[in-house]
């Protein structure tokens, strides 16, 4: 083969070449084209509104006065203690059983119910409720013709629940007269209607709460100079 022959065959290789890297770019460069024009597009299209947030705030509910009376629902508002008339590890639950209702315990002695009631509006029931202390006491509990002190004290003579570190056991319905029993103690210390509290555990929280040390008998924790104080 001449040289020239050569030569021209070398001159067709190379263009074939270059000719074969122009189209590969020419691809390239239109698959990029059709990308851009993809995205474009998508990004540029209206898109249906989103749905509020629910985290978003509501708008405010109406508000309204709310004057307390006799023939108020009070579920309707005090959704926490109605559970408990419904719930058997309440206290309450008992009561609403025998076919009493919140006014049987929760009487208006001293229009005690209107006064907390006063200025309320319709909202959120604070955690807090105001107790009513003219109308939820012990007398209510014994006088009410509920329950008799001393069918209480039969009921429970045998019960071993209170027994301190040295074995001494004290009937709960029949304490020692004291002062602090007298004004520290009464039925809704031990027995809670609205929280889902054992009695027996409840009652053994009460008595520790003076004798910290689990001794019932008196000056056996407190010592001075001249004997027990």
């Amino acid at each position: 083969m001449d040289n020239a022959l050569r030569d021209t065959l070398d001159s067709g290789i190379d263009k074939g070449k270059a000719s074969s890297k122009r189209n590969r770019w020419l691809v390239l460069g239109l698959v990029f084209s059709v990308f851009v024009v993809l995205f474009l597009v998508v990004g540029c299209a209206p898109k249906a509104a989103s749905p509020p947030s629910s985290t978003e705030e509501d708008e405010d509910p109406i508000v309204v006065d709310v004057v307390w009376s006799e023939a108020s629902d009070c579920v309707s508002c005090h959704l926490t203690e109605a559970k408990s008339s419904t719930d058997s590890s309440y206290g309450c639950y008992v009561h609403f059983q025998e076919g009493e209702s919140c006014l049987s315990c929760h009487t208006n002695a001293g229009s005690a119910l209107v006064k907390v009631h006063e200025g309320y509006a319709t909202g959120k029931v604070p955690t807090q409720l105001t107790k009513t202390k003219d109308s939820m006491n012990e007398a209510l509990c014994l006088t009410s013709g509920c329950h008799v002190k001393s069918d209480n004290i039969e009921a429970t003579k045998d019960s071993t629940v209170l027994t301190d570190l040295s074995g001494r056991v004290q009937n709960p319905h029949d304490l020692p007269v004291h002062s602090d029993h007298t004004n520290m103690i009464n039925c809704l210390s031990c027995h809670v209607m609205h929280q889902p509290l054992q009695l027996e555990v409840s009652a053994r929280l009460v008595c520790i709460g003076c004798h910290h040390q689990n001794e019932f008998e008196c000056f056996t924790c407190h010592e001075s100079a001249d004997g027990p104080e």
